[in-house]
Order: structure tokens, then C-alpha cells, then sequence
């Protein structure tokens, strides 16, 4: 999209992917990148320009030029996942966009919010940034203190603000659990939703990418602190092409991860209480966007009544 910016013509995306974070948008990015019909910036999955402007984008038209080399046949995509979770987002991509922001569409994947909660959680622990117990986090929400990992959870909660400012015609909701169960009914949805044929997507299976869990021993840890530190990544970005990164990563993951159902190390009081917190929210979610029965069905573990 071509948006006039002072004395400037700037190529600016038509697309954004903007959440929710641990939901599967790692899998669903890889997966549209298949498409030539997408334009994706080189080694920057997340520009983050709208959320936190100077991370890693300076300027606007520093942004700008990260989609310089896409075509007129192209969709350019922005698929920071983040901007879900900001609500100066929506207000910042306005700005830039001007009468333009009506044009755009957006994507929210969306998971099993219990799931994406406990997802997040253990990335935290795995990364060492978070110390305290599930049952403290639960806790601490309940005595009034903010808890992204239980907040970030709160779909509808999030979406509010998005529908309050963009069309709903022009938001396209994605239930993760559908695209890996019911793909290609998924996929002519989002043809519908943004008026082009991606039949080429077909052949291609959804990759589980940047998948969770925890730690199979000690030694496992060590060595994926080893591999995992932010120099040793940020060098590996520059150099490695992305495929083969990702290709690294899952094998990475699956030696040093048990990835299967890590859920299974919450102390199931803690799991109660987290379905309900999030019930509330799911339901209501399912509600007005009239698809409960799809997310009863996909989203069993949050509505368990266990």
C-alpha cells in the first residue's frame, strides 16, 4: 500500500498479523511465507515499528524500507504479534496510515487460552526470567496485580479495542486448533477474507515451530542456554538463512524439550483456577463472534470441567 507521508511516497503494509503472542503465529507465518503471493521483510518476522517505535525500526521510513523490494502483486505483511497486546497500537498505525487505516486488514490467531497462558508461563521459566510458582502468579492476579500471562489470555478482553476502530469485515479471527485440524477450510476462508487465491498453500502442512515445554535434565538446560543466548542468535540471523534456522530450532526443541503436554507439571489447584479466570472471557468471546460451539470444541482444556 502506498501512503503519502510529507513529501514522501511510502510502501507501507496492506496486512497485519497482530497476535495473539504464543498462539501458533510462528507456525502460521512460516506457513503463509510459503506463498509468493506474501511479502514478508528479510530476517525480521517482528518489526514492532507500532508498538515500540526504535527497538528495531527507527523511523518510518526506515520501516518503509524493509518492504522496498516487495512487487505491486505482493501482500506486505507486518506479523508483530505484539501489537494485540498494546493498545497504543491501533492509534499509532492510524497516524501513519491516515484515511488508509480503513483499508487494512488484520489476523488474530488465537489458542486454547489456558494453553497459551501456561505456554508462556514456562518460556519464562525456561528463559530464567520468571522464578515464582504457577499457584503465586495465580495468586498475585487475584489480589489486583497485572499478570500478562493470565491478561495476555483474555482474548475478547483485547479485541474490544480492535473492533472499536477497525471494521470487523476487516478483521479475520483464526482458531489455531482449527488450521491443524480443519486446514484447507481454514485456508478458503482467508481466501475470502483477502480476496486472492492461495491455492499454491495447499500442499503445505502447518510446521510445529517454536514449540514449548520443559526441560528434559539439567544437562539439556545448560545446553540450550548455550544455543539460545541472544548474541549467538542475533550473529545466527545474520548469517543463516531462515529456513535453515527454523529447521534448527524444532530439531533443537525436540532433543532438549519434552514438549508433550507440559501442562501436566501445574498443580492441577492452579489449573482450576485458571479455568476460571479465563472461562468468563472465552465464552463471551465465542458468544459475539458466534463461533462458541467451534471453540467448546477446540478449546476443551480451558473448558474443562475438571
Amino acid at each position: 500500500m502506498l501512503i503519502k507521508s510529507g513529501e514522501k511516497t511510502l510502501k507501507l503494509p496492506d496486512l497485519f498479523i497482530i497476535g495473539a503472542a504464543k498462539c501458533g503465529t510462528t507456525s502460521f507465518y512460516y506457513w503463509l511465507n510459503q506463498s509468493p503471493r506474501f511479502f514478508f521483510p528479510n530476517k525480521l518476522k517482528e518489526p514492532l515499528f507500532f508498538s515500540q517505535p526504535g527497538k528495531h525500526v527507527k523511523s518510518l521510513e526506515e520501516y518503509a524500507r524493509l518492504y522496498e523490494k516487495a512487487s505491486k502483486e505482493q501482500i506486505l505483511v507486518d506479523a508483530s504479534v505484539i501489537y494485540f497486546h498494546h493498545p497504543a497500537t491501533i492509534d499509532n498505525i492510524r497516524h501513519a496510515y491516515g484515511k488508509a487505516f480503513q483499508e487494512l486488514k488484520f489476523i488474530v490467531v488465537l489458542r486454547d487460552p489456558l494453553k497459551r497462558t501456561l505456554s508462556e508461563y514456562f518460556m519464562g521459566l525456561r528463559e530464567g526470567w520468571e522464578k515464582r510458582s504457577l499457584e503465586e502468579i495465580v495468586k498475585c492476579f487475584e489480589t489486583g496485580h497485572p499478570e500478562p500471562y493470565i491478561s495476555h489470555s483474555f482474548f475478547w478482553k483485547q479485541l474490544v479495542r480492535w473492533l472499536e476502530k477497525v471494521s470487523y469485515q476487516h478483521i479475520k479471527i483464526v482458531i489455531f486448533e482449527k488450521l491443524l485440524d480443519k486446514r484447507l477450510v481454514v485456508l478458503k476462508d482467508l481466501e475470502l477474507f483477502l480476496g486472492v487465491s492461495l491455492q499454491e498453500l495447499v500442499k503445505f502442512e502447518i510446521p510445529k515451530l517454536n514449540i514449548g515445554g520443559t526441560f528434559r535434565n539439567k544437562i539439556c538446560e545448560k545446553i540450550y542456554h548455550l544455543l539460545y543466548n541472544r548474541k549467538l542468535i542475533n550473529l545466527s540471523k545474520k548469517v543463516f538463512p531462515e529456513t535453515l534456522l527454523y529447521m534448527f530450532d524444532s530439531l533443537a526443541r525436540k532433543m532438549l524439550l519434552d514438549t508433550n503436554h507440559s501442562e501436566i507439571f501445574a498443580d492441577e489447584n492452579s489449573l482450576k483456577a485458571l479455568r476460571k479466570i479465563l472461562t468468563e472471557d472465552a465464552t463471551i468471546l465465542g458468544k459475539q463472534l458466534g463461533i462458541l460451539d467451534e471453540l467448546l470444541k477446540y478449546w476443551q482444556f480451558t473448558f474443562s470441567q475438571e
